[in-house]
């Protein structure tokens, strides 16, 4: 079991209609050191095909990012509501995948001129600790100083 201790940074949209991370507005939106991201979306029914046709070739980029010390792809609700988990060692390791990664910035401009999600949720987090194992290590070792 893998556990990580978060501190949101910011968030960006809904999940069930309600915003599910409450921050200070003055709290700082940057990180130092790793992060983590959490994506909600929950695809229109008509749109689920056009969604599930990216998923396979959006997983292995994201896979082969560099930077990405943990990812794993949560389906709340079988085929139309799903959810990523990712943990960086940094936010620029982060934004250099999600903005100029080829096949996420293609599957970016998808979401939007087809229109495929009916809510979606993008939230940062600062990690703030990790403890146990992931697969038999933990992902963040030698990256956070000792609690």
């Amino acid at each position: 079991m893998w556990t990580v201790e978060l501190a949101p940074l910011k968030s960006q949209g809904l999940w069930d209609g309600k915003t599910p991370f409450d921050y200070p507005a003055d709290a700082p939106t940057a990180a130092v050191g790793p992060v983590a991201v959490l994506t909600r979306a929950s695809i229109r029914l008509r749109k689920t095909p056009r969604f599930w046709q990216y998923v396979e070739p959006t997983s292995a980029a994201l896979a082969q990012a560099g930077g990405v010390r943990a990812a794993i792809g949560l389906g709340e609700l079988p085929l139309v509501r799903q959810a990523t988990f990712s943990v960086w060692e940094s936010a620029q390791a982060m934004q250099q995948y999600a903005y100029r990664d080829v096949r996420h910035r293609e599957v970016i401009q998808l979401t939007r001129s087809e229109n495929w999600y009916a809510e979606e949720l993008f939230a940062r987090f600062q990690v703030l600790g990790s403890t146990g194992t992931l697969d038999g290590h933990n992902p963040l070792a030698g990256l956070l100083l000792p609690g």
